[in-house]
Parts: structure tokens; C-alpha cells; sequence
């Protein structure tokens, strides 16, 4: 089970990814928090999550970081 678990998060992570890349967030926002959050807080959420999914590993952020 966490073999697909694993995989399925996998496939999102690379569909996301040039989204993330081109900072074309609202395209993968889910529609039901679209109009809760604003421009300045999703332009944050889209630098810290490409941050985490950075493929060098030395330059991800810590969990400690992310939280501050």
C-alpha cells in the first residue's frame, strides 16, 4: 500500500512541478479555496513548496525553516 502511496505522490509532484516553476499557481489551486486566499500568501505557499521540492536535497528547506 505505501508503494502506491508513494508512486501516486510521485506522479502529482511531477505534474506540479512546472506550475510551480512558471508561478502558474492558480491553475493547480483547488477552486474550493481559490477565492479564501490572497495573492501574497499563495505567491509564499508557491516559493516555500518549490523550495521543498528543490531535486538537489542540500538545497531543500528544513522542516524547521518551514515552520518559521
Amino acid at each position: 500500500m505505501l508503494e502506491i502511496i508513494y508512486i501516486f505522490s510521485t506522479m502529482i509532484l511531477e505534474q506540479a512541478r512546472p506550475f510551480l516553476k512558471d508561478k502558474r499557481l492558480l491553475e493547480i489551486l483547488d477552486p474550493r479555496i481559490d477565492s479564501s486566499i490572497d495573492s501574497e500568501q499563495l505567491y509564499w505557499i508557491g516559493l516555500v513548496t518549490q523550495k521543498c521540492l528543490c531535486d538537489n536535497p542540500k538545497k531543500r528547506l528544513t522542516l524547521d525553516k518551514v515552520i518559521a
